[in-house]
């Protein structure tokens, strides 16, 4: 199996703080600038996390530009004129606030509490003189700027996968870090999608009309006696397609779909693999989206036109990932509902896939993967609501 890079590079990042530690041996001035460059990193992402956290709220961002309306009053203009420019300046502001009065606070506790315990520890460690004691205190002194290190460039990372102009094929190496995901599922996931780093990705429109139309057919007497009748159903069509016809698979598409999954063990593997396929080689189609905007609904669409053209919106998607996992023999439902596009709620369309050999499902949505991770995601139901089966096979 392939080597991930980025698995190698975020090891690497984490030994080696350690790794030094180690040959350095316990030094209490040593650790006591080590420590505090710790504790700078630890104020930074204290900082970066509580300006989105606070920052994300509208409210409170309604509240500051009102604040500085009344001081400067061309400020409405400008917000008006350029409102996500204006947000990332007043969160850079505010995180640079922040960040120094925290750096401040651990001064202050370093130079009453930190040091001179540090201090009693080397005066404690010289009289033992034990070379493999100091060098094990210095590695352990090493862990926390190790973890703070790791988790840091993950943020990175994180941030990366948001930004347009980096290539597929790196973020989909971040996308199947075991590491990253590990720390994005713990960690990341609590402040990555409020509202003003939400505003970094915008690959979804209002790209599903779903219509209910009633259809008659005549039903035929099966003797002379009894009459012909009319008989009256609702017909439900997805973007100008019935459910039936948008999960209809063909050949390529199983064999295809079959040989995505050789070598997985589990359906959680099985299940993963065709989300990544559909995410990495499906592109969104923003003329298509137009199209169903404005009831045009000549376009083709569901699973056969979407693996032959490797292009689609949600429902295409949706119906792409259907017809694969039946392939596969996992069970899979097609959902409706509304997905929020760091703007607006808009509706969306994604799956929900059934582990048997864990016996759950989880939510998948293939149309969101250059946004994030939204393979059985804790952060999913931060940006999906209102869901409803349309169909489960």
């Amino acid at each position: 199996m392939k080597n991930n890079l980025v698995d190698l590079g975020l090891v690497i990042i984490f030994i080696f703080p350690i790794l030094m530690g180690i040959i350095r041996k316990y030094d209490s001035k040593s650790v006591s600038y080590e420590l505090y460059d710790i504790e700078k990193s630890i104020c930074l992402l204290v900082a970066l996390i509580f300006s989105v956290e606070l920052l994300g709220d509208k409210s409170v961002l309604e509240n500051i530009f009102n604040v500085i309306d009344k001081i400067i009053s061309s400020f409405s203009d400008i917000v008006n004129e350029f409102p996500q420019a204006t947000n990332v300046i007043t969160f850079l502001i505010f995180l640079i606030i922040i960040y120094n009065i925290l750096k401040l606070i651990v001064i202050i506790i370093n130079k009453i509490v930190l040091e001179p315990l540090l201090m009693g520890l080397e005066n404690s460690l010289n009289r033992q003189r034990s070379s493999f004691l100091s060098r094990l205190v210095g590695g352990v002194f090493s862990f926390p700027k190790a973890i703070v290190y790791l988790i840091l460039v993950c943020v990175f990372l994180n941030i990366a996968l948001k930004i347009a102009g980096v290539k597929e094929e790196y973020k989909n190496d971040i996308k199947n870090s075991k590491i990253y995901t590990l720390v994005d599922s713990k960690v990341l996931y609590k402040f990555a999608d409020k509202q003003i780093v939400s505003d970094l990705p915008k690959i979804l429109n209002n790209s599903l009309k779903i219509v209910r139309q009633e259809e008659k057919s005549i039903q035929q007497g099966t003797t002379p006696k009894k009459k012909d009748k009319t008989v009256t159903r609702e017909v439900i069509y997805y973007n100008g397609v019935t459910l039936d016809e948008g999960i209809k698979s063909n050949k390529a598409i199983d064999d295809y779909a079959k040989s995505l999954t050789r070598g997985n063990g589990s359906d959680r593997e099985k299940a993963r693999s065709i989300y990544s396929f559909i995410g990495t080689n499906i592109n969104y189609d923003d003329n298509k989206a137009t199209d169903v905007l404005n009831n045009n609904f000549k376009v083709e669409s569901g699973a056969v036109p979407t693996f032959r053209t490797r292009t689609g919106i949600c429902f295409d998607y949706s119906c792409l990932y259907v017809a694969m996992a039946r392939a596969n023999n996992l069970k899979v439902r097609l959902v409706t509902g509304e997905g929020f596009n760091g703007k607006s709620w808009v509706g969306h369309a994604w799956n929900e896939v059934y582990l048997a050999d864990e016996g759950v499902w989880i939510n998948v949505d293939t149309t969101f993967y250059k946004a994030g991770n939204y393979f059985d995601s804790k952060r999913f139901n931060k940006d999906h609501r209102g869901a409803s089966v349309a169909g489960e096979w």
